[in-house]
């Protein structure tokens, strides 16, 4: 209920508390761009071990019956390479997606503040009707607003966790590579070495990955 007298000067508890909805929309805008560029440099990495896994998969042919197990681990190594990569792609999505809204909510509440400053300075009367709705309505929006946001955090921290298992395993199938790899003979130096840059590779996209989910656990108190 809006208060009466002179001039209009709604209380807190009708209205919201703007600054502070504005402050989590700004700090929900620079987490999720962060965990975006985590992510857009994971990915990078995730495709060039998709191509690894490829070669890996190309030279158990070459070697034939003797890389019997290589051609398996090749196998699961380029499906773990393809769901990361998925998984890369779908937090992206969401990171953009939750950014944009996070903008499009730090506008509304800008504008509501300004709003609120213009209603506390007129005369009861002289308060549009269109005004007193769209304020009376704001602590619902900024309900959901957080709601939002945590929905955002749990599912995005659930998703980081997912490919950072995904990683691991390919981390297990490089040291498998590395035991299958007497066992091939001449071609057994290149093997160790595709499962020494793969193990390079899989320690920068944890790393990036660690850093993603260090942001959002910045926002803890909506996870």
């Amino acid at each position: 209920m809006l208060c009466s007298g002179t001039t209009l000067r709604p209380p807190n508890n009708c209205l919201g508390d703007s600054p502070t909805m504005l402050s989590e929309n700004t700090q929900q805008t620079v987490i999720a761009a962060k965990v975006a560029a985590e992510l857009y440099h994971a990915q990078e990495i995730t495709r060039s071990l998709s191509i690894s896994s490829k070669n890996l998969r190309v030279l158990a042919k070459r070697i034939g019956e003797s890389a019997a197990g290589l051609a398996v681990l090749a196998t699961f190594y380029d499906e773990c390479s393809r769901e990361s990569i998925s998984l890369a792609d779908l937090v992206s999505s969401m990171t953009v997606e939750t950014a944009t809204k996070a903008v499009r909510e730090w506008r509304t509440s800008l504008f509501e503040q300004k709003l609120e400053v213009a209603v506390s300075k007129m005369q009861v009367d002289q308060v549009p009707a269109i005004a007193t709705k769209h304020l009376a309505n704001r602590p619902q929006r900024e309900q959901q607003s957080k709601e939002r946001i945590a929905r955002f955090n749990r599912e995005l921290n659930d998703l980081l966790i997912e490919m950072q298992k995904n990683i691991r395993s390919i981390a297990v199938i490089a040291v498998n590579s590395k035991i299958e790899a007497p066992r091939t003979g001449e071609h057994s130096p290149v093997l160790l070495d595709m499962a020494q840059n793969v193990e390079e590779m899989i320690t920068r996209i944890l790393k990036h990955i660690d850093n993603a989910l260090k942001y959002l656990s910045t926002n803890s108190n909506f996870i």
